[in-house]
Parts: C-alpha cells; structure tokens; sequence
C-alpha cells in the first residue's frame, strides 16, 4: 500500500513536545494516536494544529479540544447491546441460544 509507519517514542508532555519537533524536520502525512497517548491528548491535539500535522484518536475526548477524528468503535454501542440482552433474557430468552455479537461501528 506504500504506507510507511513510524513510532515515536514519547511518555510524558517534554517528549511529547520534542517529538512534534522532530516531525516537523521530517514531516509525516498523519499521527495516530493510540489509548496509552490519550492522557495528554490536549498538548497533543495543540500540537498536532501547531505543526500542522492530521490525527486521528481512538477515543472521543479529544474532539471536543480540537481534535480531528477518531478512529475507533463507538463507546456506548456495547451499553445499547448489554440493555438488548438484559430485556430478552427477561422475557424468557435463554442466554446460551443468544448470539455474541461483535462491533460493528
């Protein structure tokens, strides 16, 4: 597909901040950033605008301080499902003839 991926190792806000720098000596087409990221999603959603660089998130957060998109299942489908399976098995379904469902959205 001709996409090269590169990982850039940043744990805390400085390197974080010296990784953005980095891309921006060796620009990248896009950043994906992964759940272990998203608990400096703010400085990395200021940065991403910064630098000019799109990326996308496995969680919903940073779309409210900016960020572009996410890219991951959406997180209160599997509550709609678990409430579906609650209300059959209520009305007489027995749990082992229910199909388990996987993510679809």
């Amino acid at each position: 597909m001709g996409v090269e991926v590169r990982l850039v190792d940043a744990a805390d806000g400085p390197t974080i901040a010296r990784a953005f720098e980095q891309l921006a000596g060796d620009p990248v087409d896009a950043l994906l950033v992964t759940q272990v990221m998203l608990q400096h999603y703010r400085q990395i959603v200021e940065l991403a605008a910064q630098y000019r660089v799109p990326a996308a998130y496995v969680d919903q957060e940073p779309l409210a301080a900016g960020g572009l998109l996410v890219f991951g299942p959406e997180r209160d489908a599997p509550y709609r499902h678990a409430a579906d399976y609650v209300h059959r098995i209520l009305q007489g379904t027995k749990p082992a003839a229910m199909p388990v469902m996987q993510p679809t959205e």
